[in-house]
């Protein structure tokens, strides 16, 4: 199914079986990928979202059962926006 108002824009998430299948029969070797702080640390800090921790788990497996060596980055661009006292 195609969305075409641009509301998900990849969906790696949910599609990642066949994204990075795809990427192994066109002959990646390896695969770089970016940690979201959000998805982990959801209030910035704090309590670990356990369910991002098991997605990132399930994304760096599947790429090394299929022969693709994951290369995580630990920076995204998405760093939390928590107002802290000074």
């Amino acid at each position: 199914m195609f969305i075409h108002i641009g509301n998900v824009a990849t969906d790696f998430y949910h599609l990642y079986p066949s994204d990075l299948k795809m990427a192994k029969r066109l002959g990646a070797e390896h695969f770089r990928m970016s940690i979201s702080w959000a998805r982990i640390f959801p209030d910035g800090d704090g309590a670990i979202n356990q369910a991002g921790i098991d997605h990132y788990n399930k994304v760096i497996d599947y790429s090394w059962d299929i022969g693709i060596e994951p290369v995580v980055t630990g920076y995204h661009w998405d760093l939390p926006q928590v107002p802290y006292a000074i």
